[in-house]
């Protein structure tokens, strides 16, 4: 993973020698009489070696993005599945959860962040810890499981609406409860059923 960032900063440093030498060689070309064709192929040669650096770059950070997301999956379905066994219990779905046994849960999956978690998301992590000790501000705590919902599958590689958090969360709501929550995760406290 290391190599990555070298490797890109060695392509970049090819890349700008390349067009500076193509760009002075062409030039030089062009004062002196060069034929059109031959300031075409000049042309081609720099666009062609760009494209190769630009798409190998691009493929390597794909292929690291594809060795992390097992890794990501596995502690993110463990995040998804603490809030769902705190939001089973609220409900009544499954008996009482013990509090320290959950904090351990979730302490485990933010260490196990430090090295797999993506950025947006272990913030968001915090947003929710901080939302969560506040048990009175229900709304916060809302939004804040919502947009962790949206950095989570960020980071697994989905291309969600903004929207589509909230829906996520909204469908986990009782459905004579939604709009009252909507209203809330909206910031309108008043609007909405009971």
């Amino acid at each position: 993973m290391r190599a990555l960032p070298f490797l890109g900063w060695l392509f970049g440093a090819m890349f700008l020698i390349s067009v500076g030498l193509g760009f002075g060689l062409l030039g030089n070309r062009v004062l002196t009489s060069l034929s059109g064709e031959a300031a075409l192929a000049w042309l081609t040669f720099i666009a062609t070696i760009w494209l190769a650096i630009w798409s190998f770059q691009k493929t390597k950070r794909k292929e690291a993005e594809a060795q992390l997301f097992p890794q990501k999956s596995v502690i993110y379905k463990e995040l998804i599945d603490i809030i769902r066994d705190n939001m089973f219990a609220v409900k009544g779905w499954i008996p009482p959860i013990n509090q320290d046994e959950m904090a351990h849960r979730l302490a485990r999956v933010r260490y196990d962040m430090i090295v797999w978690g993506g950025q947006d998301t272990i913030r968001a992590i915090e947003r929710f810890e901080g939302a969560s000790a506040d048990a009175n501000d229900i709304a916060t705590m809302f939004s804040a499981i919502a947009r962790l919902y949206a950095a989570v599958r960020k980071d697994l590689g989905h291309s969600d609406d903004p929207q589509l958090a909230e829906d996520l969360f909204l469908a986990q709501i009782l459905l004579d409860e939604r709009e009252s929550v909507r209203a809330m995760l909206r910031g309108n406290p008043g609007t909405g059923g009971g």
